[in-house]
């Protein structure tokens, strides 16, 4: 399932504005980096939750068109969410949506539900 073209332009935008953001706190000593790794470790840990239910909705289906389905949803449900936050009081949904792409883009998080095993056959010496 290819990702929406607005979606995936404002995904972008999201992620480097959270990253601009997060490198002005830092910079500021507003925000210390330990809160931010406390932050991605709640957002890895929500992810968790939530890819294991889908995993067992999708346990008996081998059906590719089903689990990229899932994938966009499951997408889709976290992106909506403005939670967790920064210090329980930073609620910008584009930060957390920017973090959440930062980490699928170090493959702390996936959307598809076999994105572990691709990204294992990626980075497999060939």
């Amino acid at each position: 399932m290819a990702y929406p073209p607005v979606s995936l332009r404002l995904s972008v935008i999201d992620y480097h504005r959270a990253q601009t953001q997060a490198i002005r706190w830092i910079a500021e000593d507003l925000v210390a980096a330990d809160d931010l790794t406390a932050l991605s470790r709640d957002l890895v840990e929500e992810w968790e939750t939530e890819f294991e239910w889908m995993q067992i909705e999708l346990a008996a289906t081998t059906d590719e068109a089903a689990r990229q389905r899932a994938g966009a949803r499951l997408l889709k449900d976290l992106s909506q969410r403005n939670a967790p936050c920064l210090h329980g009081r930073y609620h910008e949904a584009f930060f957390v949506r920017g973090r959440r792409h930062e980490l699928a883009d170090t493959a702390g998080v996936g959307w598809h539900p076999d994105f572990r095993d691709r990204m294992r056959t990626l980075q497999a010496p060939s």
